[in-house]
C-alpha cells in the first residue's frame, strides 16, 4: 500500500506579557508577545514577535486587543514581510473594548508576518490591556 505524506498542521496562540504594552506618540509600533499558549510546529518566536511560515499555504491570522488611555484613535495592523495586509482603526469611545483583526492570505514558506500599532495621539500613549480575554495573536494553516 502506499500513502500520501500530508503537511504538519501550523497554529499557534500567542499571549501578551504581563505588563501592558505602552505604544508612543504619533509612531508605528511592533506588538511583543510574551508567551504562546500552543505552537504545533515552533514557527513563532517571542523574541523577535514574528510568525515565519515554515512550509507555504493559505494561513489565517487573528488578534484581539484592547486599549487604554488613547486620547484620539489607534490603528492596528497585521503585516506580511513588512507590508500590511489587513487593518482596523479605533477611536475610544469605550476604552478597554477588544478590537478584532482578521486577515487569510497567501504565505511563502519563511514568510513572517507580525502585529503593529500606530498611535495617533500626540501627547497620550496607550497602553495595552493584557487580560486573557482582550488580548491574543493566532493563527494557523488552512490550506
Amino acid at each position: 500500500s502506499t500513502s500520501t505524506l500530508q503537511p504538519l498542521n501550523s497554529a499557534f496562540w500567542a499571549l501578551p506579557g504581563t505588563a501592558g504594552q505602552i505604544v508612543g506618540t504619533n509612531q508605528i509600533t511592533q506588538i511583543t508577545w510574551g508567551s504562546l499558549n500552543y505552537d504545533l510546529l515552533s514557527e513563532f518566536g517571542t523574541s523577535t514577535n514574528n510568525f515565519i511560515a515554515k512550509q507555504a499555504g493559505i494561513y489565517q491570522f487573528n488578534v484581539l486587543m484592547a486599549w487604554n488611555g488613547v486620547a484620539t484613535s489607534i490603528a492596528e495592523f497585521i503585516r506580511l514581510n513588512g507590508t500590511t495586509q489587513q487593518q482596523v482603526a479605533f477611536t475610544p469611545n469605550g476604552q478597554g473594548n477588544p478590537l478584532y483583526l482578521f486577515w487569510q492570505g497567501s504565505v511563502s514558506a519563511g514568510g513572517t508576518v507580525d502585529i503593529a500599532v500606530f498611535n495617533n495621539s500626540a501627547s497620550n500613549p496607550g497602553t495595552m490591556n493584557t487580560t486573557q480575554f482582550t488580548a491574543a495573536f493566532y493563527g494557523k494553516r488552512v490550506f
